[in-house]
């Protein structure tokens, strides 16, 4: 009995040794995961911008009385009722901004930028008058000096380094508005309607548009882009003149300005 169980035992040790060199001899091998594609439109970015700003009002601003006896210096056309001041200038400034890549062909992203602002336009009238009144020079000025944007951004990702997107929100900015009146050939003196007001606030309004972004390196990125902004209309009131606290006068301008700029953007 004892030999057979020993002769057993060396038979299974027999049976089972090829069996086992041959697993140590072909090891198996899986596959690695899948590694994901980095994610082209993730994350905090920050950049530089510069473009130019232009009149998008067929007349940018009315001048008119403030108080009823001025009625009449209109009436006799001594003062222009609207003047097209044309602004437009130079902007430039910066940006910062966050996207997430919902998935891959969609963008959603968050942008606020500031800008100093060349943004300005003058005019000037002198109407020849009726009822036997003076001829006076009438000017008007609008000006901004700086604006600001907080957008939310919607992208289509065209291809793997091009970003179509429209964009939307709120606008901020200073608007400043200043007149002038003069007669010509004559001293401001009592009697005479001379008066001049300037006015300056900053004004909240709204803006959208559009653009496109190209990844032009790791964490690089170059944009074009239109905004239309709208602060509002900013106004400016004499309540008197020399010709005494009876007369008085106010102008007015809009700001609503086309904007087209060019950019660049470094990605974390």
């Amino acid at each position: 009995m004892k030999k057979l169980l020993i002769a057993g035992v060396a038979l299974t040790a027999l049976i089972g040794t090829p069996a086992l060199a041959a697993d140590m001899a072909a090891p198996v091998y899986k596959a690695p995961p899948p590694v994901a594609p980095p994610c082209v439109w993730c994350g905090w970015y920050v950049g530089l911008n510069v473009g130019g700003a232009w009149n998008a009002n067929s007349s940018a601003a009315t001048f008119g009385p403030s108080t009823a006896a001025t009625d009449v210096f209109f009436a006799n056309n001594e003062f222009p009722t609207s003047l097209s001041t044309n602004p437009k200038g130079v902007i430039g400034g910066g940006q910062i901004g966050y996207n997430w890549q919902a998935s891959s062909n969609f963008v959603l992203g968050l942008e606020a930028d500031i800008q100093g602002s060349g943004y300005k336009g003058t005019a000037a009238a002198t109407p020849v008058p009726t009822g036997g009144f003076v001829p006076f020079v009438t000017s008007v000025e609008q000006h901004s000096h700086w604006f600001g944007t907080v957008r939310g951004r919607a992208g289509f990702v065209a291809s793997p380094n091009l970003l179509i997107y429209g964009t939307g929100g709120l606008a901020y900015g200073q608007t400043e508005v200043s007149f002038n009146t003069a007669p010509t050939g004559f001293a401001c003196g009592p009697g005479f309607t001379c008066a001049a007001a300037s006015s300056s606030t900053t004004r909240a309004g709204w803006t959208a548009g559009g653009g496109l972004e190209w990844m032009i390196a790791p964490h690089w990125s170059l944009k074009a882009e239109y905004l239309y902004v709208d602060l509002g209309t900013q106004s400016a009131t004499s309540a008197t003149t020399t010709a005494g606290p009876a007369f008085g006068f106010t102008a007015s301008a809009r700001f609503r300005e086309n904007i087209a700029r060019g950019g660049v953007n470094w990605h974390f």
